[in-house]
């Protein structure tokens, strides 16, 4: 096969970028723009601490806020100090906004809370975590959790109201609010003050009921069941059973204080125990001290002091005291006594006497007044302290102790049976008991020698004979002495005919006194 000539072939050389780079070169460009653009787009990332995170996976769990998902989980790892769990969450880019101070997260899923059964969506969707954006402040990165989901309330929606107690009792996140029995809001949180003194509760109280709000309301606790046993038969007070179970307030306006100026938002109020104590009138109090000398037992801080059933005030403290001189015991109890209780008729005007409370007491003392302690029921054997006036109390005074007034007191009806019995006793151990056998027993010694000796019989014989003697002469003056009585009573009878004959004629003959009896006649 014959060689072809190239000779005559002239080769070049093609400058340029090849039409097989720019394909990659393109895709490497959109690559990187689609990288910054992603970059750009990319949302914060945000750090969560919790104390647990059940339910979490990373690049599963999702972030909501009213059903619209805002992000996704990337990471959960343990704490460094194995006491929590740490979520990272990336959120979208229009999200950054409300990572600010003021911005709560919760965990998402199916719970029973007080008032309502919260979080079943996540039965089918999963457990997500919540957000509730607070609005302005300064931007932040990283959040605590909490750990139950918060209650959230639209303000426009209503008003929100702080109670102060002294303890928290039944109460709960999500308890029911009650006005007149139906439900008007619920309780939001609580928390000690900062002293710790009280406990703070917030609670959210819907339209329309906020305008019943005013400045004279009572807020008290309504959990539980009331029971009272009165003239009328045992009484059950309760709320619902949402309450009950759960806890609860409930609020009103007394009728003699009547509607008051309407409360400002975030005003506090105090939650009182229960609608009686509420509705008590608030009057002036001032300190009073009484001395005990018997027992105290059943008597404690709050028993109520009382005049004739009608509570006046309440026992506040109560401690020990011993003379160290005699080893005297006595026991102080300080009570506070609220003013305007008690009235003197006075020429047919109500006369206040709490003008001048040590004057106004004086008054009352010398007139028997005195507090004894009584037994307030049996069954427990709680006891309180009780005035009313004695009129044959010993006389008595009003003392000032440190500036508070101190009142009589007189023992227990128990304290004075115990006291006379004690007197008795002590009475009986001073006699000369011991002397006063040795006496008796001489004395029935004696008798019985008496008894047994000739002299007694002898005595017996001698009267024996005597009455005998005696009833002889009684049938002998009766055998001689009546006959002759019989004849003298008929002379006496026929002296008296005589008479009486003598005295019929004259009344009609009166003359025959001086003419002497005529002849006929």
């Amino acid at each position: 096969m014959p060689e072809e000539d190239f000779s005559g072939v002239e080769v070049s050389q093609r400058s340029g970028i090849s039409v097989f780079w720019i394909i990659p070169l393109v895709a490497l460009v959109i690559g990187a723009w689609l990288t910054i653009q992603a970059y750009l787009d990319k949302g914060p990332l945000v750090t969560l601490y919790f104390k647990a995170a059940t339910g979490v996976v990373a690049n599963k769990t999702k972030v909501r806020i009213r059903d619209v998902e805002i992000g996704v989980v990337e990471s959960v790892v343990l704490s460094d100090d194995f006491e929590g769990a740490v979520i990272k969450v990336r959120l979208t880019k229009e999200s950054e906004s409300m990572l600010v101070e003021g911005t709560r997260f919760w965990i998402e899923s199916p719970r029973v809370t007080a008032g309502e059964v919260r979080g079943l969506q996540t039965l089918l969707s999963g457990v997500f975590i919540g957000i509730d954006p607070a609005k302005g402040g300064k931007s932040k990165k990283e959040f605590i959790g909490l750990d139950e989901p918060p209650f959230i309330v639209d303000e426009n929606e209503g008003s929100y109201y702080v109670l102060l107690s002294d303890r928290r009792h039944s109460l709960n996140v999500g308890s029911p609010v009650t006005y007149r029995g139906m439900d008007a809001g619920q309780v939001v949180s609580y928390k000690m003050n900062d002293d710790g003194t009280k406990v703070v509760a917030k609670i959210f109280i819907d339209k329309p009921y906020d305008k019943y709000v005013n400045l004279n309301t009572r807020f008290w606790q309504s959990s539980g069941v009331n029971l009272s046993l009165g003239a009328d038969g045992l009484k059950v007070d309760t709320e619902s059973i949402v309450s009950i179970v759960a806890g609860g307030v409930s609020f009103s306006t007394p009728a003699y204080l009547g509607a008051g100026e309407l409360a400002p938002k975030k005003h506090e109020f105090t939650l009182y125990q229960d609608q009686e104590t509420a509705f008590e009138p608030v009057r002036e109090k001032y300190p009073v001290l009484f001395y005990f000398n018997g027992s105290v037992r059943g008597l404690k801080v709050g028993a109520p002091v009382e005049f004739r059933g009608i509570k006046i005030g309440e026992v506040t403290s109560l401690h020990l005291q011993i003379d160290a001189s005699d080893f005297s015991i006595k026991i102080p109890v300080m009570a506070e006594v609220e003013k305007g209780h008690f009235e003197i008729l006075k020429e047919g005007q109500f006369e206040a006497i709490n003008a001048d409370q040590v004057a106004a007491m004086k008054r009352l003392v010398d007139n028997g007044v005195r507090a004894q302690l009584k037994t307030g029921s049996l069954i427990t054997g709680a006891i309180f302290v009780d005035f009313d006036i004695y009129e044959d109390a010993p006389p008595a005074s009003v003392a000032i102790e440190n500036g508070v007034i101190v009142l009589p007191t007189i023992p227990t009806a128990l304290d004075a049976i115990t006291s006379g019995v004690t007197t008795i006793l002590n009475k009986i151990a001073a006699m000369p008991l011991e002397q006063i056998g040795k006496d008796l027993g001489g004395a029935v010694k004696r008798s019985r020698e008496l008894l047994e000796s000739n002299q007694i019989e002898d005595a017996l014989r001698s009267l024996d004979e005597t009455l005998k003697e005696t009833h002889k002469l009684a049938r002998g003056l009766n055998t001689v002495i009546t006959p002759q009585l019989d004849a003298m009573l008929r002379e006496l009878k026929n002296a008296s005919r005589s008479i009486k004959s003598m005295a019929d004629y004259l009344e009609r003959h009166p003359e025959a006194l001086i003419q002497g009896k005529q002849g006929g006649r």
